[in-house]
């Protein structure tokens, strides 16, 4: 819903910008997982890409950098072209939910101070997955999963939706990695402008309740 993807690229340079020999690495490491929370990147680059030990305290100083780095630039970041006339124009008719990798209460306050939490029924991110997250929907809404759509921009969205089974619908952006470009067999659209058509098209049009991941 919100462009966001380039401010979250920053945030990660500045935060490993004196590990100049691994930057490139990690920040291809961060591109090639978008949707992963920051708890877990921040695991895997110093396990595996800087092999160095991640103190608890250093995590935490991390995960609070990473909030004040991006937060006031999300706060003004321009929605995603479509975003507010969908919710606006369906939100009455659709369930709608967010699923997302950003902290839950960091999530919620996002869209509280830019006015969208009003449109959805649930606003969820981690800790719980994004597969935890639409089975819990799936659940405690009695629904099933051909009755839902996951609306994403992340392979990780695809693959939540596959293991519940929830038909799925990609934005394909000029900021997406290659390898999200060509997702064979992937509905896609480039921005949510083109959603309501893209939905009539891939079912009846009439789905009872809308998964959209930021």
């Amino acid at each position: 819903m919100i462009e966001s993807t380039e401010i979250k690229t920053r945030a990660f340079r500045l935060l490993f910008a004196d590990h100049t020999t691994h930057l490139e690495r990690i920040i291809a490491y961060h591109e090639a997982n978008g949707g992963v929370s920051r708890f877990e990147k921040f695991r895997h680059i110093f396990a595996d890409i800087l092999k160095m030990p991640l103190p608890a305290e250093r995590f935490d100083a991390l995960c609070e950098q990473y909030a004040k780095l991006c937060l006031s630039e999300v706060l003004a970041a321009p929605l995603v072209a479509g975003a507010e006339g969908f919710l606006r124009d369906h939100h009455a008719r659709l369930r709608l939910f967010v699923v997302s990798g950003t902290p839950e209460g960091e999530l919620a306050e996002i869209l509280r101070r830019r006015g969208l939490d009003r449109y959805f029924r649930g606003i969820f991110g981690s800790p719980a997955t994004k597969f935890e997250i639409i089975r819990r929907i799936l659940a405690d809404w009695s629904l099933e999963p051909g009755e839902a759509l996951f609306v994403g921009d992340s392979e990780t969205d695809l693959l939540a939706a596959a293991e519940t089974a929830v038909p799925f619908i990609g934005r394909v952006h000029a900021g997406s990695p290659a390898s999200w470009n060509t997702t064979p067999g992937m509905a896609t659209i480039s921005d949510l402008t083109e959603l309501p058509l893209r939905m009539e098209r891939g079912g009846d049009g009439h789905r009872p309740v809308e998964l959209v991941a930021s």
